[in-house]
């Protein structure tokens, strides 16, 4: 189904079980202890074709956890299917506009849904575990060209505040700041996927772009509905003409 011309939807054959063709195992130790994997999702409520790529990329992330792997998962929610039927609660106009940014990186005629960017360095449809797969095993696991250090978090009135360093070449970079729900779910009274009770996992509710600086503290406006316990933050920093990812850190409550 196209929502605009230059949108592709895409639906993939792939069932979950065959991400099970990826091993975390298969990284020697020392890999796994330097390198990282960040896994973006651009996905949306109202697209019948996302609850898959939703399942397969929080399938992927449960696997990497009881490894103990550095993989990072982030699930923005568009907002261009808003208007077919369903305004998704967690969709953004400034997700919909990174993933443009994306798209012109990329040299893409347009955006679609699924769509999951591998570490700023790769993309493809969402639902395609083979590919995930392959990406997950290939040299897009770069080791980490800057240190980033959270220190102090405190969560009060409404607000989450902590302390950051940087250590590399942070010169040209852009630093992200993402604050994640651990798990959401929603009934879906309309639109394409009505009926259904969707479940959302590592969901993007705030994303901020600072400065990069050697050492400096932020403090962020949270949500009304999210609580402490189902709260995730995740600092990483990108080249600002690649949009690689170099440096990612993470800190849960």
């Amino acid at each position: 189904m196209t929502i605009f011309k230059y949108t592709i939807i895409f639906l993939i054959g792939i069932s979950l079980p065959s991400l099970l063709a990826f091993s975390f195992s298969k990284m020697d130790r020392k890999s796994a202890e330097s390198n990282f994997v960040v896994l973006e999702l651009f996905t949306s409520q109202g697209c019948s074709s996302c609850p898959s790529a939703d399942k397969l990329l929080a399938k992927t992330y449960e696997e990497a956890q009881k490894n103990h792997k550095q993989l990072f998962v982030l699930s923005y929610h568009v907002d261009y299917w808003d208007r077919l039927g369903w305004k998704d609660p967690f969709s953004q106009s400034l997700f919909t506009k990174r993933q443009y940014e994306y798209a012109k990186q990329f040299g893409l005629q347009g955006v679609y849904t699924p769509q999951v960017v591998v570490n700023g360095a790769k993309e493809f449809v969402g639902s395609d575990a083979r590919k995930l797969n392959s990406a997950l095993e290939s040299n897009l696991n770069p080791k980490a060209k800057i240190d980033i250090s959270l220190e102090g978090v405190k969560w009060q009135n409404s607000r989450v505040s902590f302390g950051y360093s940087l250590k590399g070449d942070f010169q040209h970079s852009q630093l992200q700041v993402a604050i994640l729900s651990k798990k959401e779910e929603t009934n879906i009274p309309r639109g394409e996927n009505s009926g259904l009770k969707l479940a959302g996992s590592n969901v993007v509710r705030v994303l901020q772009t600072v400065k990069s600086m050697e050492k400096s503290t932020i403090s962020v406006a949270l949500p009304k509905d999210l609580t402490q316990e189902n709260t995730r933050i995740v600092m990483f920093v990108q080249d600002e003409k690649s949009l690689q990812v170099i440096g990612i850190e993470g800190f849960d409550f």
